[in-house]
């Protein structure tokens, strides 16, 4: 039983790691469509908890959020969107202190809406944090070699961002956590509602 356990949990990181690097290789050639529409934020943030609060299994993650329904709705695909949040979630838990505790804000600034991820981690150091959303990068830290990933979370979150005409950008000071931003625009361009990756 030991044994089958451990082979069905290899199975699955396996499995997950295998469908990132097929989501990653889609996005690189242009071929992951997007059906982007105006969303609420408060919505887009909803479907990211639900997810997360579903692959935290086990431990104690203190998470505060602040989204107010008020904002003005953003221009996006709510799964790829509710994708990005998550992978910035599990990352914050993943890479968090002690007693892990994670902010999700999101506020309205440059005529979209900014959507931030704050982890109480170690923080990045700055040669790593120019690239933390390359392919298969992981900081070469000891809680980086402890935790698991494949190196494309972030990778993936930059594509979904790109596709988005938004962006994404790390704040982050040692010994200080992280801060991960998203910014989607609230107002489509050139009046188009689908987009895809390129």
């Amino acid at each position: 039983q030991e044994c089958l356990a451990v082979i069905s949990t290899e199975t699955e990181r396996l499995s997950r790691m295998i469908e990132r690097m097929l989501m990653v290789a889609r996005m690189e050639a242009g071929r992951r469509e997007y059906a982007i529409v105006p969303v609420r934020p408060d919505e887009l943030a909803h479907r990211a908890l639900t997810a997360f609060r579903g692959h935290v299994l086990h431990g104690q993650v203190d998470i505060e959020v602040d989204v107010a329904s008020t904002l003005p709705t953003v221009q996006a695909d709510a799964e790829a969107i509710g994708e990005a949040l998550l992978n910035l979630l599990s990352n914050a838990r993943k890479h968090g202190g002690p007693g892990v505790k994670i902010a999700l804000r999101a506020r309205f600034e440059d005529h979209g809406v900014t959507f931030a991820v704050e982890d109480n981690g170690p923080g990045i150091p700055l040669l790593d944090q120019r690239r933390v959303f390359e392919k298969f990068y992981r900081a070469d830290s000891l809680l980086s070699r402890r935790t698991e990933g494949s190196g494309l979370g972030l990778t993936i979150v930059a594509g979904i961002a790109t596709a988005h005409r938004g962006r994404v950008w790390l704040d982050s000071v040692e010994g200080a956590g992280s801060r991960f931003s998203l910014w989607l625009p609230c107002r489509p361009k050139r009046g188009k509602s689908v987009s895809a990756a390129k």
